[in-house]
């Protein structure tokens, strides 16, 4: 679980320098800055230089070390990890969209952390059916006109830049979805105060109205109609990303189980000594480590450009995040009685953890895709 890795040391004493999981502990205020020593914190890290344009088969420098640097930030703070996440999508996007180097200068700002930006592509009305996405896009002379609704874009309260999805108004399902980057300042974009929500209380998180739109053609991400697949490719590098930043909160949350049940005295002798709670150790270890094992692989899939990478990443998804989800249920019964009060901590981990099940593609639906694509290899190799 503690890998001798100067990098992930590196990153876990520079996190205790700047006290980033105090600041984590506090929600978001509505209309307020994100504390400065956040991004002074993820700048000093250097994280981002990971998803630089590099030689790895994904075209960054390593998807491996990203993640590395993602479960040890998200065992030091949730906010900070869902900067890391978030910001990430638009990166990898614009690295995919690949034809030209028209957004070089966007990207460059992303990766030095001097701009922010957020991912637009749930609506009210579908999630996981991004088919049946409502937000149209309706071509113009020299550029385009968006119209329509997103809700729950995680950081849109502080984002410079917003990558949209939209459907082509002449063009219906995945063939029309068509992606823009587009400025916050740009006339018609409203974004609507924070919402609230179980868990992940540090960042904003906001619906957004976008009405007529205009973007000029430059800001066309990739081409139009590709939408779908440059997110497919997105989704492959991001699936194990939300695993590994899950698996950091609940070894965290793990620590804190041990050291309570090292002094936590019962029937005669700390709660460490017990037989059940040692199984239930037990368990957690197993299901952490696994989880792991599976976000390391498909680090290696991605670098290396190995086949099955979707599958692969989904199930890297999967396996840590349930995993994680595990860890911190079976924490908190260290506590007992006191592991529900919220004064205690730990129901911050519940929260924070259970919703990395859901988005990237809900563990429900990827299982499907899972399933299908080993159903074909079991058959074909038969």
């Amino acid at each position: 679980m503690y890998e001798q890795d100067s990098y992930a040391s590196s990153i876990r004493e520079l996190g205790k320098q700047y006290r980033i999981h105090e600041i984590g502990l506090k929600d978001y205020v509505d209309g307020q800055p994100l504390p400065e020593d956040v991004f002074s914190f993820l700048r000093e890290a250097r994280v981002f230089e990971n998803l630089a344009p590099g030689n790895s088969a994904v075209g960054v420098q390593s998807v491996s070390r990203w993640l590395v640097a993602l479960r040890e930030v998200g065992a030091l703070d949730n906010t900070s990890v869902h900067i890391m996440t978030t910001q990430s999508l638009i990166i990898y996007a614009l690295q995919f969209a690949g034809e030209d180097q028209r957004l070089r200068q966007q990207l460059q700002e992303m990766l030095e952390l001097d701009k922010h930006a957020c991912f637009c592509l749930t609506e009210a009305g579908g999630g996981s059916d991004a088919a049946g996405m409502q937000t149209t896009v309706f071509r113009e002379d020299g550029g385009y006109r968006i119209q329509g609704e997103k809700c729950m874009i995680m950081n849109a309260g502080f984002a410079d830049y917003f990558l949209v999805a939209a459907r082509l108004s002449d063009v219906e399902g995945y063939d029309g979805i068509t992606l823009f980057l587009v400025d916050r300042d740009t006339p018609g974009l409203t974004v609507f105060p924070h919402t609230e929500t179980c868990g992940v209380t540090g960042v904003p998180i906001n619906r957004i109205a976008f009405n007529d739109v205009r973007v000029p053609r430059e800001r066309l991400v990739g081409q139009e109609g590709k939408g779908w697949k440059i997110l497919m490719k997105v989704l492959n590098c991001t699936r194990p990303g939300v695993g590994a930043a899950a698996l950091g909160a609940a070894r965290t949350a793990m620590e804190r189980a041990a050291v309570y049940g090292k002094d936590r005295v019962c029937f005669g002798k700390p709660l460490n000594k017990n037989a059940v709670l040692q199984g239930k150790f037990a368990e957690m270890t197993l299901a952490w480590e696994s989880g792991w094992l599976m976000v390391e692989r498909a680090g290696r899939c991605l670098d290396e450009g190995r086949s099955g990478q979707t599958a692969i990443s989904a199930m890297a998804k999967i396996a840590a995040t349930d995993a994680a989800k595990l860890v911190v249920d079976r924490s908190l019964d260290f506590f007992g009685g006191y592991g529900y009060l919220r004064e205690v901590g730990m129901e911050r981990f519940y929260r924070d953890v259970r919703v990395c099940t859901i988005y990237d593609g809900t563990n429900d639906i990827l299982r499907g895709l899972v399933a299908g694509s080993q159903l074909k290899s079991c058959v074909e190799h038969a």
